[in-house]
């Protein structure tokens, strides 16, 4: 039992000695207490390694977006403004389709209403709605309407039910 003690021990200690956080560490140390638990061997720690937020999410000050649509190309003041202002997720966001925003845009219709089906959330957890505001509206129908005339490097396209609400670049999406 003591040797026991002391490999997990070691192995707590060389998993910090890799600068590893205390989540990670936990995460590691989870088939290992699993493992003693399943044989009924009682194992001991040194210490309780404590999970610690390393940073803490916020959200972003009405300055800092301001910035970031200053100096953001059309499609990532879209993105910022639709991520700020419709409160999806990233992942949600970019599962999101012309069709969800059709109607209401096709009819100029501000608020504009979003409908996000259960199965492009994150949890899966389920349906809900969500409104774009004037500014995220503008941006949106800016960017569509620069997307159906086409650019130089990128060509028009013609915008159907199931297009992407924001095209992706090069296969990803992000900024």
């Amino acid at each position: 039992m003591q040797n026991h003690n002391k490999f997990v021990n070691e192995y707590v200690a060389t998993l910090q000695d890799r600068g590893l956080t205390n989540s990670t560490i936990n995460n590691h140390l989870k088939a290992c207490k699993i493992f003693y638990k399943t044989n009924d061997v009682p194992i001991e720690f040194n210490g309780r390694i404590r999970r610690k937020t390393i940073y803490k999410d916020r959200a972003p000050t009405p300055e800092e977006l301001t910035k970031l649509l200053d100096v953001g190309n059309l499609r990532e003041k879209t993105i910022v403004a639709m991520l700020a202002l419709g409160g999806f997720r990233e992942g949600t966001l970019s599962k999101l389709k012309y069709r969800h925003v059709k109607d209401d845009l096709e009819n100029n219709i501000t608020p504009i209403h979003v409908h996000v089906e259960e199965t492009i959330t994150k949890g899966k957890y389920g349906d809900y709605d969500t409104f774009l505001g004037a500014e995220a509206a503008q941006y949106l129908k800016l960017y569509l309407s620069q997307r159906q005339a086409g650019t130089r490097r990128v060509p028009s396209e013609t915008l159907h039910d199931e297009s992407p609400l924001i095209k992706t670049i090069n296969g990803k999406f992000g900024l």
